[in-house]
């Protein structure tokens, strides 16, 4: 029995409850300004008028929970859970991912698979890191600066000369390969196998330096095709990247965040690519930079970071960029064309037949580029619309950039997330990060003239 004086349970209860109500409403103007990268949401007019905006979004952006990569975002670093809405295991694993292991007996996809699932619940965005076997010190060195950074990072070996060997129609070109010739398998050109896989069916491409770069990145776009749906987002990386320095302080979540704020942009346009770090960009300049807009970090109401603007932009180098689930099942699609193309005995695909959308925006790597635009009859669209922003068909007016020699072709598909910050050492990249030539020399091109520095020619030699 309670005393004389003593409250009941249910005004305890209902204390209680209006305590807590008081401390929510007390912290949310305090968690609104919480050091946290967001996305400016509805309501914000384009330009960068309203920095402050972004740290008041903050916590809606983080509670919204958009799913970037096969993991759900975690929500913060405070007693999170690794996933929001689906999986729940250990490390916040998708049903994806988890449908993804179990029907998946390709070695490349399930290594992918296995060792995403390995990473901690804060590790939200999953990455791709392409990196030759016999150069672990670089693998470790990048697997570190991601890492550190809140991304799960998954090495995908490249495809060399030791694993990669030809068939051909006729009389083996070239010594980049191993070559059967005349097999019957191939009705015309060639057909170049990695880790005894057929990647790539080749009939109007004679094969360049840049033939294991195209195969590796084609075969890990299809690899990861089995692991995402339409709408995720995956990053990948040469293993020569390097963080840009005006955020290369930022650990964790404080950087991490950055990537998901960049990728909800480019979902909420409904883009296919997006681009962290380009070697001579070039942007479309929207009337009144109305799809432009700024990233930045903020604390108590004062800036914590440099801002990162982002423009709708093409551009060379493939050392960051992101690719949706989409964009690589309709990339997929194309190889598995020219596959079919190099096999049968009647052409296929016919040579009117468009190829599929997102061809058209791949620059680099070069050796994808050349053999997947073999035989194109025009292409079926992904590139943006200048008058939405958003892309489309084949009939899609294009956005107009002015390209140097070299470019014209590749369309602008997506975002430059870090167009303003402008590599030190190497003055023609742009964006969150750029290569480190510095610290590790091209196995395939040293001396590529976007990323060569002149400082380097005494350590290369």
């Amino acid at each position: 029995r309670r005393g004389r004086g003593q409250p009941s349970v249910s005004r305890l209860l209902l204390y209680a409850s209006l305590s807590l109500a008081a401390v929510a409403l007390i912290s949310l103007p305090v968690l609104s300004r919480h050091p946290r990268w967001a996305k400016l949401l509805e309501g914000i007019r384009p330009g960068f008028d309203n920095a402050s905006a972004w740290s008041k979004q903050a916590v809606e952006a983080q509670a919204a929970a958009t799913e970037v990569v096969v993991d759900s975002a975690a929500r913060d670093n405070h007693g999170a859970k690794g996933g929001v809405g689906r999986g729940g295991g250990r490390n916040g694993s998708s049903d994806v991912l988890e449908s993804g292991l179990s029907s998946v007996s390709d070695d490349d996809a399930a290594s992918i698979a296995r060792q995403w699932k390995s990473c901690r619940p804060s590790q939200t965005v999953r990455a791709v890191v392409f990196n030759m076997e016999r150069q672990v010190a670089r693998w470790e060195f990048v697997r570190d600066l991601l890492e550190s950074r809140g991304l799960c990072v998954a090495r995908y070996v490249s495809c060399d000369n030791t694993t990669v060997r030809e068939e051909a129609s006729g009389r083996c070109q070239g010594k980049l390969t191993s070559c059967a010739a005349s097999s019957p398998a191939v009705q015309r050109g060639s057909l170049f196998f990695c880790r005894e896989e057929a990647v790539a069916g080749v009939f109007a491409w004679n094969k360049t330096k840049y033939l294991f770069n195209g195969l590796t990145q084609m075969k890990a776009w299809g690899e990861v095709a089995k692991l995402v749906t339409d709408e995720q987002f995956v990053l990948f990386f040469e293993d020569d990247v390097a963080v840009h320095p005006a955020l290369s302080e930022l650990r964790g979540r404080n950087f991490s965040a950055l990537l998901e704020a960049s990728v909800r942009v480019s979902t909420s346009a409904g883009h296919g690519l997006a681009f962290f770090g380009l070697c001579h960009p070039q942007c479309f300049r929207s009337d009144g930079n109305r799809f432009d807009g700024q990233l930045q970090g903020f604390r108590d109401d004062r800036p914590a970071t440099a801002k990162v603007l982002f423009s709708p932009c093409t551009g060379a180098c493939a050392h960051a960029y992101a690719l949706s689930g989409r964009a690589l099942q309709a990339l997929n699609r194309r190889r598995e064309d020219l596959l079919a193309h190099v096999r049968l005995p009647a052409p296929a695909p016919p040579p009117s037949r468009p190829c599929a959308e997102f061809v058209a925006c791949v620059h680099d790597p070069w050796g994808s580029h050349e053999m997947l635009r073999q035989g194109c009859a025009g292409f079926a669209g992904g590139w943006l619309d200048p008058a939405t922003g958003r892309p489309g068909g084949a009939e899609t007016e294009r956005m107009k950039t002015k390209f140097h020699n070299g470019f014209a072709g590749i369309e602008v598909c997506g975002n430059l997330y870090g167009s303003n910050l402008n590599a030190s050492a190497l003055s023609k990249h742009n964006g969150i990060f750029y290569q480190d030539r510095n610290q590790f020399i091209s196995d395939v091109d040293p001396n590529n003239r976007f990323a060569w520095h002149p400082t380097q020619a005494t350590a290369a030699a």
